[in-house]
């Protein structure tokens, strides 16, 4: 994991080093790190494809931050590339979301915005909005 100005970037992993991702799934958190929790689990449920997921952190608190290393620390969840923004003075909803998108991978065709409280429940839902764009 390496740092550049407050974000924090994985290491690509396996095939997906070299594919281009279609998606790039966005996550604006504020102080919400039990839902924020519950959907990045979420996602990780997802069937790896062509998206990379940018985590937002508005809120800075140390669980969110604990969260986010401890999911992407296990072995089995390094399929996902992600990158985590900082952003502590907490510029809102917009902004926030806006300094996202900058991260996001010059290859993806779609942004995904997501809301901390929400819950994947169907493993395709990526793969499925991939197949309708």
């Amino acid at each position: 994991v390496g740092t550049d100005d407050g974000v924090i970037r994985s290491n690509l992993v396996g095939s997906l080093a070299n594919q281009a991702r279609s998606i790039s799934a966005i996550i604006l958190t504020y102080k919400s790190y039990e839902k924020f929790e519950r959907l990045l689990l979420s996602i990780l449920q997802q069937k790896p494809g062509n998206f990379e997921l940018i985590i937002a952190d508005s809120g800075c608190l140390p669980e969110t931050q604990a969260i986010i290393s401890r999911v992407f620390g296990q072995e089995e969840n390094k399929w996902l590339s992600h990158k985590y923004l900082q952003l502590c003075h907490n510029p809102g909803y917009a902004v926030g979301n806006n300094e996202a998108v900058k991260l996001a991978d010059r290859h993806s065709e779609w942004v995904l915005f997501l809301n901390d409280d929400i819950v994947m429940k169907d493993e395709n839902f990526i793969t499925s909005m991939l197949e309708l764009g």
